[in-house]
């Protein structure tokens, strides 16, 4: 229970997205429905059991599926912010370098692409102290 406490105490609410939020919600809800139906107590009391299996197990399946689809990381871009996250985690980044580095693109007035290895090239200059402000291609 305490790692969960402190799991909340660590969340930046301010933050979180509303669709997140919403995901969250409707995922756990779909869990309890599934759960409640397997112990014979379906909360969407429908009299035909099979529409009550079918739209449980769909709403499980399509939660599920967004859920995994919006919370993990498939492109290039999410699975840098999560070693962005893990590095943060770890130590090897500190929080006033990611700032830095979050205050240098939010002074550019268009950001039309992304380079990959330039932005690599720029976390590590600021891990190695090195001044850059040049992140964008």
């Amino acid at each position: 229970m305490n790692k969960f406490k402190e799991f909340l105490a660590n969340v930046n609410w301010s933050e979180v997205k509303p669709h997140t939020v919403v995901s969250l919600i409707l995922q756990v809800l779909a869990w309890i429905n599934m759960g409640l139906t397997a112990a014979g107590k379906p909360v969407i009391d429908v009299h035909e059991d099979v529409i009550n299996q079918v739209v449980g197990i769909a709403f499980v399946v399509g939660t599920s599926l967004y859920g995994d689809w919006k919370n993990h990381s498939f492109t290039w871009t999410a699975q840098f912010a999560d070693e962005i996250a893990y590095a943060l985690r770890d130590g090897r980044l500190t929080l006033e370098e990611a700032e830095e580095i979050k205050n240098k693109i939010g002074q550019k007035d268009v950001i039309v692409k992304v380079d990959k290895d330039l932005f690599e090239k720029e976390l590590d200059d600021v891990a190695e102290g090195k001044e850059s402000d040049d992140i964008v291609g």
